[in-house]
């Protein structure tokens, strides 16, 4: 027999998580050989902790089918019916039963704790699904008030208790809370629990809650901060602690239900945000204060003739006092429990009253959390990041110096011509803007990855890469075909200023370019879980056969423009496929399974914002030649490319190679948490940069003119085009800061799962950077230049700071020493220069 059940559940919460723990511990009580399918927004997980059978809660037809096979669905746990948060939300588990409904299941609203509903859509749509449900439980009475108020009233409906007190934690769950707390508090010393959130509409509250607990530790208490939706929690907690003036330890590590159960028992009291967090506590018989951010956490403390604490600081103080110091209230809330345990157990048998089944004798065990599969970190370690900088260099060197080759011989055929102009505009975008969306498929995925390689078996993770190369190749494809079908219009959005006479042949080149988006994603994707795997080398030097073709093409046809976007087109799928044997070697399979994971979906939803973040010096690049350069005349989008190109090719041969080496690294850390290692790390990439960087600033000063004859002065390329393109690299040189930026402090917040935050500061400066553009463009090639290393630079500012904060500083203990000690070579270098 199968139960399903609906809620908030694969999301990293422990109240939820424990609601669902409680529902199927009381369920098998009573019915051992039940089974269980949970709609969870991370099946993998939630499966592995409860052991159930689970299903991802947004896949339509799993849910049909899951729902088609099921016997019961239980809506279960927590304040899923209400609009606050979201209306979607509400909107999204009433849709689940009624789907359930008419299929013919019954339904049960298992201790729900309902409202607010404020909208009259959500209203009308709980009066009328929930009119239609077979039996409605509730934890408190004023979601009882609040159904009769909305016009609920067909089904029975029983007020009982949160299931939570049916909970209890084993003897294991003691054993290893009692080890983190001797790390983290003093033995024989009381200890006040605390739990917070982040609330908007409670901002402020931190500095009095902080204020109050310096109190509490000067009267010989210690404080422990206990985050419940973690890692979302740890932060806020930290908030607090930093704004005491007193010590408090933070317990920044994810725990199950009983673990954080068995925790709060040994606390001596309970200052919670979280409603979960007074369960606990109530159902271990330990006093606790609550902080109200939401109706339900004042219906839990009316249970106990509790009042939420006031939120200025002397009233907190001395309301927390009078609770702490109240000899009757540990017994008070343990008589209540005692009832509110036996209520919860009546939630599992009205439940089972649906299915018509007999109660058969409780187990003595609760059902086991699952087995972890630990993998090996394939991470080498902190101490290795020169060495593999100096190997990775080394190769993007190889691979860049047969690009330099590859511009050359194009710049000796083409020039600054049309035809120039044509191929520099339209294959920019697989070179910028499909890189760029490459390269943020692969920021998303490396975490992600290694998150798979450290907490989870061989078959999950070939399962998660199988569907999101899939997913890949199918809507890649589909945005090329319509690419190739619309070329016509998107020629003209591309390339406004091309004359009518090239229209034609720019044309047929986007037709070309198009199937690039497969290919470049392909690429970038399969190099990033080399890089995870170790293979720096082999992912770096990927573009060395890519090069080569394209060089012996430009040898052997000349200036066949259209052989050559053809050739270029093929040399992407080439990049793709030489690295198939190391995918084979590590066991990846064939993509074949065309759904969806958690993980997959995570991945996609993120794609946006980490290609907004990270790719501002190619959006601008873009615009630069494509919308405003190609309005300046014959050859200026040309020279920008060539400019901006080769500014690119210098510098990403140290700064695309460090943040290749370091991004594994970073994801590593951000898991553990270790943001010491964090920082530590960026000051070595820090004082490596400065080291190369510092000197080409004052080479491209001094001889830009001279760097740009040298490279590209020959055949077609004329003094004129060497004029025009040493403005550009001058200028855009200067755009090396926030070049930085992008992509060191970029990963730092992808590794730390914060991807809107580069994507905010990138809109910004994009902005600014359209504007300057505007502004500065009647001095041509100049001004346009100009324009992006401004917008840059202030990209490099922002981004620095909030880092800065992010981190809790940046080390600029080493790297300000080091950059004072560089001053002297580098005044010797100018030396030599002058």
């Amino acid at each position: 027999m199968r139960i399903a059940l609906s809620g908030y559940y694969g999301f990293d919460n422990a109240g939820d998580e424990a609601l669902l723990s409680a529902i199927t511990m009381s369920l098998q009580r009573l019915h051992p050989g039940l089974e269980f399918l949970v709609l969870s927004g991370n099946p993998q997980k939630t499966a592995r902790l409860h052991g159930v059978q689970a299903i991802y809660y947004m896949h339509p037809l799993q849910v049909l089918w899951g729902l088609l096979r099921s016997d019961l669905l239980i809506s279960g746990g927590g304040s899923i019916f209400q609009d606050v948060t979201s209306g979607r939300s509400l909107a999204y588990y009433i849709s689940v039963v009624a789907l359930a409904k008419l299929l013919g299941k019954p339904v049960i609203f298992y201790a729900q704790g309902v409202g607010p509903i404020n909208r009259p859509l959500s209203k009308f749509l709980m009066r009328l699904v929930a009119n239609r449900v077979d039996l409605i439980t509730l934890r408190d009475q004023d979601s009882l008030q609040l159904l009769r108020e909305i016009g609920v009233n067909r089904p029975e409906i029983q007020v009982t208790s949160d299931p939570v007190f049916a909970l209890t934690p084993l003897e294991q769950d003691y054993e290893a809370v009692d080890t983190k707390l001797a790390q983290l508090v003093e033995p024989h010393k009381p200890v006040i629990g605390v739990s917070v959130r982040r609330w908007s509409a409670l901002e402020g509250y931190q500095i009095e809650l902080a204020g109050c607990l310096d109190d509490l530790v000067e009267q010989g208490y210690q404080v422990l901060f206990i985050p419940l939706a973690y890692p979302d929690d740890v932060q806020e907690s930290q908030r607090v602690a930093s704004l005491m003036e007193r010590p408090a330890a933070v317990l920044d590590q994810d725990l199950n239900s009983r673990e954080h159960l068995a925790l709060i028992s040994r606390m001596n009291f309970i200052i919670g945000m979280r409603l979960h967090s007074l369960v606990f506590a109530a159902s271990m018989g330990v006093p606790f204060a609550g902080i109200s951010y939401d109706p339900k956490v004042d219906a839990f403390l009316k249970q106990f003739d509790l009042d939420p604490l006031p939120l200025q600081q002397e009233e907190m103080q001395e309301r927390t006092g009078q609770l702490i110091n109240d000899d009757q209230l540990r017994q008070r809330i343990a008589d209540a429990s005692l009832g509110l345990r036996d209520r919860a157990e009546e939630n599992a048998r009205l439940a089972l009253g649906l299915l018509d089944t007999e109660e058969t004798p409780a187990q003595p065990d609760e059902p086991g959390e699952g087995t972890e599969y630990p993998a090996a970190d394939p991470q080498p370690d902190v101490e290795r990041t020169g060495r593999t900088f100096i190997g990775v260099s080394a190769v993007i060197f190889l691979s860049k110096l047969l690009g330099f080759a590859r511009d050359i011989f194009f710049a000796s055929v083409f020039g600054t011509t049309i035809l120039a102009d044509l191929f520099q505009v339209i294959f920019s975008f697989p070179s910028l803007l499909f890189s760029s969306i490459g390269t943020a498929l692969s920021s998303v995925n490396i975490p992600t990855l290694t998150g798979f390689l450290k907490n989870r078996t061989r078959e999950e993770r070939n399962q998660y890469f199988s569907r999101l190369m899939a997913q890949l190749t199918l809507w890649s494809t589909l945005l090329a075909i319509v690419g190739i079908i619309f070329a016509p219009a998107l020629t003209r959005i591309i390339a406004p200023g091309i004359s009518e006479s090239a229209q034609g042949i720019a044309i047929l080149l986007t037709r070309v370019m198009m199937p690039t988006l497969l290919f470049v994603n392909l690429t970038y994707v399969t190099a990033g879980i080399l890089q995870v795997h170790g293979y720096f080398l082999r992912s770096a030097a990927i573009s060395i056969p890519f090069n080569i073709i394209i060089i012996l093409a430009l040898y052997l046809r000349g200036d066949d423009i259209i052989l050559f976007s053809y050739v270029t087109t093929i040399g992407w799928l080439l990049q793709f496929l030489i690295q198939l044997p190391v995918l084979r070697r590590e066991q990846y399979p064939f993509p074949r399974i065309l759904g969806k994971t958690y993980e997959v979906v995570a991945t996609l939803q993120k794609l946006v914002p980490v290609l907004l973040g990270n790719s501002l010096l190619q959006l601008c690049l873009i615009m630069d030649r494509s919308f405003f350069g190609t309005q300046l005349g014959e050859g200026s989008a040309a020279a920008l490319s060539f400019g901006g190109n080769l500014f690119v090719t210098i510098t990403s041969v140290f700064i695309v190679a460090m943040s290749t080496v370091v991004f594994p690294r970073l994801s590593r850390f951000a898991l553990e948490h270790d943001f010491a290692g964090v920082r530590e790390l960026l000051a070595i990439v820090f004082k490596i940069l400065l080291l190369i960087l510092v000197p080409y600033l004052i080479l491209v000063i001094t001889y830009n003119q001279e760097i740009i004859a040298l490279v590209y002065e020959r055949g077609a390329f004329t003094s004129r085009s060497t004029q025009m393109t040493s403005q550009a690299f001058l200028f855009y040189s200067f755009a090396v800061v926030g070049y930085v930026a992008q992509e060191i402090f970029n990963r730092v917040f992808y590794a730390l799962k914060k991807f809107s935050i580069p994507m905010q500061v990138s809109l910004v400066c994009l902005v600014i950077n359209i504007v300057g553009n505007l502004l500065l463009m009647p001095w041509g090639i100049i001004g346009l230049s100009l324009s992006t290393a401004l917008a840059m630079l202030v990209y490099g500012i922002i981004m620095t700071l909030l880092a800065h904060r992010e981190l809790g500083g940046l080390s600029l203990g080493q790297v300000l020493p080091y950059a004072a000690r560089l001053l002297i070579p580098v005044l010797g270098m100018l030396a030599v220069i002058e």
